[in-house]
């Protein structure tokens, strides 16, 4: 090998050590991680209040209502067990009776989803410890008919639910004032608020990725 091949050689080696001494390090992407216990906190205050507010109202027999008016639906011995049917009441507006076992549920007569008239659905008495519900035919939401609350299904919002008496033979319904008179609709009743896991006000914590 010539001077020149040997020089050529040595410019190589040296190239390649100086590539491997002086290779930039990889650069390191820090973790910052947020306490959001505070946040954590809030929600939980929101979601109790927001829970007790509904259990109050439902207690005045409607999801929502500041007011009722009690209105006559009919002789119980119009309405057959294992079975539902839409009445009319003044002003136009419809409600969906319920009777399971006996039992009357007065609800809206349409899905919180899209709207879908409950009367084509399927309208069950329970079982096995669980609640009695009404089934939209559209996309098979099911409500809870005590509540109005979602059971399964893609409805964010529930059905409005209102509180029934038999008396003297009659079904009657508490409805709300503007629904009677025809000037308003069912009220949009709330689904079920979401549970936080057991302990997260203590251990929540946000982690994000802060890039170089």
């Amino acid at each position: 090998m010539g001077a020149w091949g040997r020089s050529r050689l040595w410019m190589r080696c040296l190239s390649r050590c100086q590539a491997a001494n002086f290779a930039a390090p990889a650069i390191a992407r820090p973790v910052e991680r947020w306490d959001v216990r505070p946040l954590a906190a809030m929600l939980t205050v929101a979601l109790t209040a927001e829970q007790a507010r509904r259990t109050q109202v439902q207690g005045h027999g409607c999801v929502g209502c500041a007011s009722t008016q009690r209105v006559s639906l009919g002789q119980v011995t119009e309405f057959e067990d294992a079975s539902m049917r839409e009445v009319k009441i003044e002003g136009g507006a419809a409600v969906l009776v319920h009777r399971h076992q006996g039992e009357f549920f007065v609800t809206s007569p349409a899905c919180g989803h899209y709207g879908a008239p409950l009367r084509k659905g399927i309208s069950s008495a329970g079982g096995r410890g669980g609640p009695p519900t009404v089934t939209c035919p559209l996309h098979d939401a099911t409500f809870d008919l005590r509540t109005g609350q979602v059971v399964r299904g893609p409805s964010v919002d529930g059905i409005a639910v209102y509180k029934s008496e038999v008396k003297n033979g009659v079904l009657f319904a508490d409805l709300p004032p503007e629904l009677v008179a025809g000037t308003g609709k069912h009220p949009k009743a709330l689904a079920s608020p979401p549970k936080l896991p057991a302990g997260i006000e203590g251990n929540l914590l946000c982690t994000r990725k802060v890039w170089a």
